[in-house]
């Protein structure tokens, strides 16, 4: 019995170190005005529930995630309070007026942080990247996102 319980917590523990979240999509430069239109999308290959996590932009502004809408997804948005996202399937953040000091459309860098402040993951971008005019930038397929993430969690030790 001692053995079985044992196994289980270190399973339970090695699910949770293999575990993927990352920032997935940027959409930055939408077409007309930027209100309400910016999002960042979350991918975690396991249902979490990002209340109370942060999103930090190049301006050092931190902004608290709200739930304001929930879904079994392994996607999950984050926008301005405005943000129309009845048609959206995945679980919605809000964080305020803007995302950060409002996404640059230059350059920035995204940081998603948990509530022990700690960085789950990190995207510089840059205009020269493409993502203008209603085009998003979107992270590259999930085998460079295992690669990405687990130079993360490196650094992050």
């Amino acid at each position: 019995m001692k053995f079985f319980i044992i196994f289980l917590i270190l399973l339970i523990l090695a699910i949770n170190v293999n575990a993927i979240t990352v920032i997935n999509e940027i959409m930055y430069d939408p077409s007309g005005g930027d209100n309400n239109k910016e999002f960042i999308e979350i991918y975690s290959d396991e249902i979490n529930n990002f209340e109370n996590y942060t999103i930090e932009d190049l301006s050092g502004n931190k902004d608290i995630l709200k739930l304001v809408k929930q879904i079994n997804s392994n996607y999950f948005l984050i926008t301005e309070d405005d943000f129309n996202y009845q048609e959206i399937n995945a679980s919605v953040y809000t964080i305020g007026n803007n995302i950060g000091n409002s996404l640059n459309n230059n350059n920035d860098v995204i940081i998603l942080r948990d509530q022990e402040n700690k960085i789950i993951d990190l995207v510089y971008y840059y205009s020269d990247w493409g993502a203008k005019n209603n085009k998003a930038l979107k992270r590259a397929q999930s085998s460079q996102i295992r690669e990405m993430t687990e130079h993360y969690k490196r650094l992050n030790r």
